[in-house]
């Protein structure tokens, strides 16, 4: 029996070290490819618990708090490989590269639950003809089973539609299947058929005028290039919902209490692994996301900030002063730290409550 402290936090932990290591690994290696000495990468906040150093001379270890993580870079402006000595441009590039990296790896892992999740595809069997209509005249019938459109191979309902829409309203010829028959050739011209969406405009699409029974389904894979899309598509769609659900906590349309903090990702991430392999990756993917759009706000001491001053610093000609650099850093340092506080505060009075 598995204890109940790593049934509940060994799934999050697991996702919030691997989000942390792909975030960080993004850095180090622009860092790297920049010309910049990486001194620690760091998995966790805090006293260290294990770490080696390699022969780079780069501290890899990983510390108590599982709350986030850190790169950190040679500073000294004597040394040719210090992080303050490279073009802002390059530093805006290191900044980028952890939220990239966290993104690819979303859209990766989209990729690969679309590419092995099977759709259930409806076959393009007739279940019922429309009294008048083109098929009707043709002599379709219900049961019939399409095989082609002008030579094209039909295996589903969607392949049916998708020839007919992209097609004037011509004569098209159509191979069908009838027991006790056998192969049956038809010939129909398309009629145009109207569907008012909500916004009451009219779509025309074409139709041949019968219902398909959709209770005989197969499954079909999907191909790599429509998986690839498909992952794309997902991801940008998941990057608008953070920024609807941002711009409405900014209008006060979403209450604070509403928002949920670690304590209840924690239990999500329970419950997601005990769903099965794919629901879990799905939501390493989706806190990999958030986690990207996180990290590129405005926020002082997130990534999206550092990009910020990295710009400035390209328009000027100079970094900011240290002085500066310092209020911005308490500043940003405050508000992380309290709106850590008041989410945590959520998450333990909807768990008490």
């Amino acid at each position: 029996m598995i204890p109940v402290f790593l049934e509940y936090f060994f799934p999050y932990v697991l996702a919030i070290c691997f989000i942390i290591t792909v975030h960080e690994f993004g850095h180090y290696i622009a860092a790297r490819l920049c010309g910049v000495k990486v001194r620690v990468f760091s998995i966790g906040f805090g006293p260290e618990l294990y770490g080696i150093t390699s022969s780079l001379g780069t501290r890899w270890k990983i510390s108590l708090i599982p709350l986030g993580g850190y790169v950190s870079f040679v500073e000294s402006k004597d040394d040719n490989h210090s992080f303050k000595n490279v073009n802002a441009w390059k530093k805006m590039m290191i900044s980028l590269a952890g939220p990239f990296a966290n993104w690819i790896t979303a859209i990766l892992i989209f990729i690969f639950i679309v590419y092995n999740s099977p759709m259930p595809m409806i076959d393009p069997v007739v279940s019922d003809v429309i009294s008048g209509s083109p098929a009707d005249i043709a002599g379709i019938k219900s049961k019939d089973r399409l095989l082609s459109i002008d030579g094209l191979k039909i295996s589903n309902i969607r392949d049916v539609h998708s020839y007919l829409n992209t097609n004037l309203s011509k004569e098209i010829k159509i191979i069908l299947y009838r027991s006790n028959v056998g192969e049956i050739t038809v010939k129909i011209i398309p009629q145009t058929k109207y569907i008012v969406n909500n916004f009451d405009i009219k779509n025309s699409v074409l139709s041949i005028g019968v219902n398909f029974d959709s209770s005989v389904i197969h499954y079909q894979y999907r191909s790599i290039s429509e998986s690839i899309l498909k992952g794309l598509n997902y991801s940008f769609d998941l990057m608008r919902s953070n920024v609807i659900a941002l711009r409405d906590i900014l209008h006060g349309k979403v209450k604070s209490s509403q928002i949920i903090g670690p304590i209840a990702i924690i239990k999500i991430a329970k419950n997601v692994a005990s769903e099965g392999f794919k629901s879990y990756i799905d939501f390493v993917a989706v806190l990999s996301l958030s986690v990207c759009f996180f990290n590129l706000l405005p926020i002082p001491l997130l990534d999206g900030w550092n990009c910020w001053v990295f710009l400035l610093e390209m328009i000027r000609g100079k970094s900011i002063g240290k002085l500066a650099e310092m209020i911005i850093m308490i500043i940003g340092l405050f508000i992380v730290i309290t709106s850590f506080v008041l989410i945590i505060g959520n998450d333990i009075y909807r768990l008490i409550s």
